[in-house]
């Protein structure tokens, strides 16, 4: 898994004139093919939208690194995956 920033990646794949909505249209596929979804502190619309379509796929949200970590830890020992709707209380 690489952990990907979809705001910083590919600015240049929308054309001209493109809006936020669009911008955040174009992160919501990106999710749709992530592992999971760790959300940073703040206010962001798009990572508001991008956490509500991660927990439409039943993808695990973190708002921890720590809590990543750990995921990806139990995840390479065979654990949970998507079978949960959310990750262990505490990560």
């Amino acid at each position: 898994a690489l952990p990907l920033t979809p705001p910083w990646f590919v600015p240049e794949v929308l054309p001209a004139g493109s809006t936020h909505i669009d911008w955040c249209g174009m992160d919501l596929v990106i999710v749709s093919r992530c592992d999971a979804v760790l959300r940073l502190p703040g206010e962001s619309v798009g990572a508001d939208l991008e956490v509500r379509k991660a927990e439409e796929l039943g993808l695990p949200v973190f708002e921890t690194v720590e809590g990543v970590i750990s995921w990806a830890r139990i995840r390479a020992e065979g654990g949970w995956y998507h079978d949960v709707e959310r990750p262990p209380e505490g990560l």
